[in-house]
């Protein structure tokens, strides 16, 4: 099921938040972006294997789909290029962009929210 759902690594399985499970892991469905950047062997999971699949995440999951443990830091460079990162010291969401002058930051928190 991994290769089918083209899980390398299991900050993959979570949210931008490091510790909410994405609940397109949970279903038996393909997710359709798996072949942008990686090459799986064809998997067809049976029943048991999507059943053994979700055994296996509540191991690492609790019954609220949040890790029992946050990720912490990277210890190295992630394997998948990100294309939006987020800066914690002023709240924003940043577009990774090729050529600087068309990156992208978009405010977290509206300004009311304070």
């Amino acid at each position: 099921v991994r290769h089918f759902k083209g899980v390398l690594v299991i900050s993959e399985l979570t949210h931008c938040d490091g510790i909410t499970l994405r609940k397109e892991y949970l279903s038996e469905d393909r997710i359709q972006s798996v072949e942008e950047h990686h090459r799986y062997p064809i998997e067809r999971p049976t029943a048991s294997d999507f059943g053994l699949w979700r055994t296996a995440l509540f191991t690492v999951f609790s019954t609220t789909s949040t890790l029992y443990r946050p990720l912490g830091k990277y210890l190295r460079h992630p394997p998948l290029p990100h294309e939006w990162l987020y800066s914690s010291s002023n709240d924003l969401l940043f577009r990774r962009s090729s050529a600087p002058s068309s990156s992208v930051a978009i405010c977290v928190k509206s300004p009311s929210a304070s």
